[in-house]
């Protein structure tokens, strides 16, 4: 059997089925679901104020999963739409959403909403085998989801790649989701955009990661 993670549950059923389909050309439909049940025991006591057994084991049974579509419409033209499907939140979130534009040899330009670079662990580790998110996720250094646009270097054979973004913010739940166009809003200036840097080194043994918002 595989764990994606320990918790405090005893975890009895984690399934993580993942396929691929093309819907025709350049467009491909992939995705993931994972399907869990756990059987846990707090060794509370029963509490006369409730109906509950509080001190017998729970058990219970949990779904999530993720469908994307990647569009592949040039050689230098792709976009990719992510939903997320979690029933502890939105019953559907529009986790990604945006175009890359491939203009020059190793630079790229992306626009919309996409996972930012900042972060311990990817957003959507699959292979991972963790049953929860990381324990670290829920600061401030983790990847989120960002509306912008992000300008890219990578070159084949070259150790030194790297992105620089400029997006509604990074901290600011508001400006993360928010609609419309900013620059409108009565509270909100260009100086509150957010700056983005993400810096790679990979050579031999050696890899550094510099990532700053």
């Amino acid at each position: 059997m595989i764990l994606r993670f320990l918790t405090p549950s005893l975890l009895i059923l984690a399934a993580i089925p993942a396929s691929s389909a093309e819907l025709g050309k350049g467009l491909n439909l992939t995705g993931w679901v994972d399907t869990i049940a756990t059987i846990g025991d707090s060794n509370a006591a029963d509490d006369a104020a409730t109906a509950a057994k509080e001190s017998a084991a729970g058990i219970g049974f949990y779904a999530q999963g993720s469908i994307k579509i990647a569009w592949q419409a040039t050689d230098a033209v792709s976009g990719k739409l992510n939903l997320y499907i979690d029933p502890d939140s939105s019953p559907i979130n529009l986790v990604e959403s945006y175009f890359s534009w491939s203009f020059a040899p190793a630079w790229s330009l992306t626009m919309g909403k996409y996972q930012d670079h900042m972060g311990w662990l990817a957003a959507e580790p699959t292979g991972y085998y963790r049953v929860r998110f990381s324990s670290i996720d829920y600061g401030s250094l983790y990847g989120n989801n960002v509306i912008g646009a992000a300008l890219a270097f990578a070159e084949d054979g070259s150790p030194l790649s790297g992105s620089f973004h400029v997006v509604n913010g990074y901290y600011d739940a508001n400006a993360v989701y928010s609609k419309g166009y900013q620059a409108q809003t009565t509270s909100r200036e260009n100086r509150d955009m957010g700056l983005g840097l993400d810096l790679i080194y990979d050579q031999g043994p050696l890899n550094l990661n510099l990532e700053a918002a």
